[in-house]
């Protein structure tokens, strides 16, 4: 019973501790399935390689707002009598960026990873049956800033750096019963909050005026971590009495780097292929036992094309598959952008799928309506 809840909630854990993005982010990123590692001058280099601001031209200062128009979130939970759904409207990426008199400079707010996870599980052992329910929301959210510049005309540098908030609450109930009666039920919450610094170095390489490279690092550094668990239990042996236990502890063990190589080809001024790879190292947690748990490496691939058309337009899509050791993440987006003299705005939509590699957990789809705009004044 316990090994099924745990299992569960290291599924969650482990894409939250995670230093890259299962969901779209950025400004054209997000309608890339988050292939920019090579781009060039976008303001969502502030996340994913900062050194493409390197290479910004333009010295106006620019103003990027991206987000979620609607996102809906459906979850097949057997043990539900109806399946849930969740409905948001939330913040991407805000950020500003302008020149210096050393290179460019960007200031960003971003919400990169929110959801709302349900689960559960049901199936009996040495003659008990037992039926789980669990619901996990978990927030994201990073300020920082970042500078680039360039080394020549064909090598440009740059660093993000700044803090992530990330918290977390669990939601579970677990009822045990033997031949229609009743033995053990439990209510457990548990709230979780790291404050943690990142550091995001990158580089970008003009190998030809036909192949762009680039490469970045994400690392973060706790400042503090807590966490809390509430757990109010009763049996059957004394159905009058509830057990209440609550335990602080750090859940917090060894943080990932994540790697990223980006790549792009560009086939004409108008039309582009972004391909990138992303490694995520194995990582660690504790739980309220202070029991160790180990999460595997995480790979990521993502293909992206940009397609120009009609002068002003420009037609954005992508694909990303990511592995790891619970479960599978699949996602698509597109969408079409717009550009008015040095402005920018991007309207698409997103599909994102979760597949559990253990059959007794649960998947969910998630889609919805991006939207993103570039100001330049």
């Amino acid at each position: 019973m316990r090994l099924k809840i745990i299992s569960f909630l290291l599924l969650v854990s482990s894409s939250a501790m995670a230093v890259n993005y299962a969901g779209p982010v950025g400004h054209r990123e997000a309608f890339l399935a988050n292939s920019g590692g090579a781009m060039i001058d976008s303001p969502g280099n502030v996340l994913l390689n900062p050194a493409g601001l390197g290479f910004r031209q333009n010295k106006e200062t620019a103003l990027s707002v991206s987000g979620n128009a609607v996102a809906r979130q459906e979850f097949n939970v057997s043990q539900y009598s109806v399946d849930p759904e969740e409905m948001t409207v939330r913040p991407l990426l805000a950020a500003s960026v302008f020149p210096t008199q050393y290179g460019t400079m960007a200031v960003f707010l971003a919400n990169p990873t929110a959801f709302r996870i349900y689960g559960g599980s049901e199936y009996t052992t040495s003659g008990v049956a037992v039926k789980t329910l669990l619901r996990i929301d978990y927030q994201e959210l990073a300020t920082g800033v970042t500078f680039a510049n360039t080394v020549n005309s064909d090598l440009a540098w740059g660093v993000s750096a700044g803090v992530s908030i990330e918290t977390q609450k669990s939601y579970g109930y677990t009822r045990a019963f033997q031949t229609g009666v009743t033995a053990a039920t439990s209510f457990n919450l548990t709230e979780q909050k790291t404050v943690s610094l990142f550091v995001t170095p990158g580089l970008l390489y003009k190998a030809t005026d036909f192949w762009h490279i680039g490469l970045s690092m994400k690392t973060l550094a706790d400042i503090s971590s807590t966490a809390n668990t509430q757990r109010f239990a009763t049996s059957s042996s004394s159905p009058t009495t509830v057990e209440e236990t609550d335990k602080s502890f750090d859940p917090n063990g060894t943080n990932p780097f994540a790697y990223r190589l980006g790549q792009e080809f560009i086939f004409s001024p108008a039309n582009s292929l972004y391909f990138d790879v992303v490694y995520v190292s194995a990582t660690s947690a504790y739980n309220s036992n202070n029991e160790k748990y180990l999460n595997d490496e995480v790979w990521e691939g993502s293909l992206g094309y940009r397609h120009g058309f009609s002068g002003s337009y420009e037609l954005l899509t992508g694909y990303a598959y990511t592995q790891s050791q619970n479960a599978d993440f699949n996602m698509f987006s597109a969408g079409l952008s717009m550009n008015r003299r040095n402005n920018e705005f991007i309207v698409g939509i997103y599909y994102l799928s979760n597949t559990p590699k253990d059959a007794a957990s649960s998947g969910f789809n998630s889609y919805g309506i991006l939207f993103s705009s570039n100001v330049e004044y």
